[in-house]
Parts: structure tokens; C-alpha cells; sequence
């Protein structure tokens, strides 16, 4: 029987920069720089296109509560919000693709 294929990560550092600039997802009693938290996990196959903007207070409860209990508790959604961050940086990348092309560049 075949082995399972490993599977391949996402990997973008600029994205993480830009999830990096964003504010903590939950904007309440946030403390510490944000970090890009991973969901699904990075074990569980998720890549940085997946991340979310977390403070490092909310970063570690999430990884405490699990994902359903941290969502309920602060009324929101992984999924709808890696959407949106999606959405906004790929505006955000054509933005600047013509820019350079109005530039010249």
C-alpha cells in the first residue's frame, strides 16, 4: 500500500508580514505584538495563506480553548475572516501591481 503523500505548506512570508500589520482579530483587553496564528494548524495541514491576526494574549487561548470554544466565546469566524484577509490583500496586491504600472515600473 502506497504511503500517504506529505502535504506540501503554503509558504509566504509577505503575507505573514501583512497579517502581521493587522490588528488582533478580537480588539478587546489585546496585549503583546500580533501574531499570524494558523488555522488549521500547521500539522494539520495549514499553510500562511490560512492565518489569522491574533494578539499574543488571544494567540495562546486559542490554543487553549480549541478552535470552537474561542469562537463562540468571541463571536467570530475563522473561516469568514481568513476570507476577508484574502480578499483585502489580494485588492491590496493589485493596488500595487498598477501602481507600478502607472509608475512606469
Amino acid at each position: 500500500m502506497p504511503a500517504d503523500p506529505k502535504i506540501v505548506r503554503e509558504l509566504d512570508k509577505k503575507y505573514l508580514e501583512y497579517i502581521r500589520s493587522q490588528s488582533c482579530l478580537i480588539r478587546a483587553l489585546c496585549y503583546g505584538d500580533v501574531d499570524c496564528h494558523h488555522s488549521p494548524s500547521v500539522g494539520s495541514g495549514g499553510s500562511d495563506l490560512t492565518t489569522i491576526p491574533l494578539c499574543r494574549k488571544h494567540h495562546s487561548e486559542a490554543h487553549q480553548a480549541g478552535v470552537e470554544t474561542f469562537q463562540n466565546k468571541y463571536g467570530v469566524n475563522f473561516d469568514e475572516e481568513r476570507v476577508r484577509l484574502l480578499k483585502n490583500y489580494i485588492i491590496l496586491l493589485n493596488k500595487q501591481r498598477q501602481g507600478k504600472v502607472l509608475n512606469g515600473n
